[in-house]
């Protein structure tokens, strides 16, 4: 009798925790403007737009990205401006002229980051996770008013984190490299 209460309460452990485990992370990036020009970019700077949730997000993106960009010998600065509709791109080249960055890379996002709480396991082994969904425009300039690349990025990722941050940044320096913006 021990051993059938065994495995019913196996059997209900199982399908508590698969039917209210989050769903796993994912990060999508697909390019909007490509560029065939070879660059040699010293130092860029990463701007950031939006809400508070973007902020965090961005931020810890920053992080990482700055990470790789360092280990490429580039000098990375990051800005945070806030709600995306009060900077103009004329601003960020002026920005980018009083900070003698050779490029920016703006991430603004497309939407309203989107917050949800899952709560998953057994009662003394509750666990919770904060996951989010948002979709950023990514755009590098140098010296006009056209962006030289550019990307979109679709995310759903847990907030608190780091390793989605780290795969996000390293499909980023990808596509750079793809796009012959970074040297290999």
């Amino acid at each position: 009798m021990r051993n059938i209460y065994s495995v019913f309460f196996l059997n209900v452990l199982c399908f508590t925790v698969s039917c209210f485990s989050p769903p796993p992370d994912r990060a999508m990036l697909s390019d909007t403007y490509l560029n065939k020009q070879l660059k040699d970019y010293k130092s860029v700077l990463l701007v950031f737009t939006g809400t508070a949730v973007d902020r965090t997000i961005l931020e810890n993106l920053g992080v990482e990205l700055t990470k790789k960009l360092k280990k490429k010998n580039i000098v990375v600065t990051t800005e945070y401006f806030g709600d995306e509709n009060s900077k103009t791109t004329s601003h960020l080249l002026r920005v980018i002229n009083k900070m003698q960055a050779d490029a920016v890379i703006v991430f603004t996002p497309l939407n309203g980051a989107k917050i949800k709480e899952y709560y998953g396991g057994v009662q003394g082994l509750e666990t919770r996770q904060a996951k989010t969904s948002q979709r950023y425009d990514i755009r590098l300039y140098d010296e006009s008013e056209k962006p030289v690349w550019g990307a979109r990025l679709n995310i759903h990722i847990t907030i608190d984190s780091k390793r989605p941050y780290s795969k996000i940044a390293d499909r980023i320096v990808l596509h750079m490299y793809e796009n012959a913006i970074l040297k290999k």
